[in-house]
């Protein structure tokens, strides 16, 4: 959730339900979910929506282009049927810049609504005022419990951010020169690297 308190309870509501719409896309691309369940606004939660009629404008800002990304666009596509008077504007960053560009945002006070980052980074940009505690708004958030503990960025018991997926990574090697160095096993997990 980024730190737009200068922007009503609203748009912050909106965003946390386009984030589960988003993360809801890919829990939904691999078969656990394909629904997002919001509390209502008469529900008094800290995640009350407001009436589908409400109209305004959400800035995302993403690494992710197409093909990679159509995921993005369909739920952003799912969102907007239900708030069609909401625009999205989304903002392609290559994932290299994400971070310094965030960063940058809160000097020059143009901090998206949400982005697709690394939560790795969250610290940092908790530290800069960029993001902030969630904690409510995930607590109320009727499908947390399709994302294992694993997935959840916190800082001092404060969510600060939710992947919606994992990257895969892969450890190269190089045989021969292993075989020079006597190494007669390659190392197949990270204990044994």
């Amino acid at each position: 959730m980024m730190n737009r308190s200068r922007r009503p309870w609203r748009r912050r509501s909106l965003v946390a339900v386009l984030a589960g719409t988003l993360s809801l896309a890919l829990t939904a691309c691999v078969g656990q979910g394909n629904s997002v369940q919001s509390p209502s606004a008469d529900s008094g939660s800290a995640a009350g929506l407001p009436s589908a009629d409400v109209s305004t404008t959400i800035t995302l800002w993403t690494y992710q282009t197409l093909p990679n990304g159509k995921w993005w666009d369909d739920a952003i596509a799912r969102f907007n049927q239900q708030y069609p008077n909401v625009k999205v504007e989304t903002t392609n960053i290559p994932y290299a810049e994400m971070t310094s560009k965030l960063l940058g945002s809160g000097i020059s006070k143009s901090i998206p609504d949400g982005v697709l980052y690394n939560p790795a980074d969250s610290d940092k940009l908790l530290e800069a005022g960029i993001i902030q505690d969630f904690t409510p708004l995930w607590n109320d958030f009727a499908d947390k419990g399709q994302f294992p503990e694993s997935v959840v960025w916190k800082v001092d018991d404060k969510v600060l951010s939710v992947q919606g997926y994992l990257n895969t990574t892969a450890i190269w090697y190089n045989k021969t020169i292993l075989d020079k160095a006597g190494v007669t096993k390659v190392p197949t997990t990270i204990d044994e690297f």
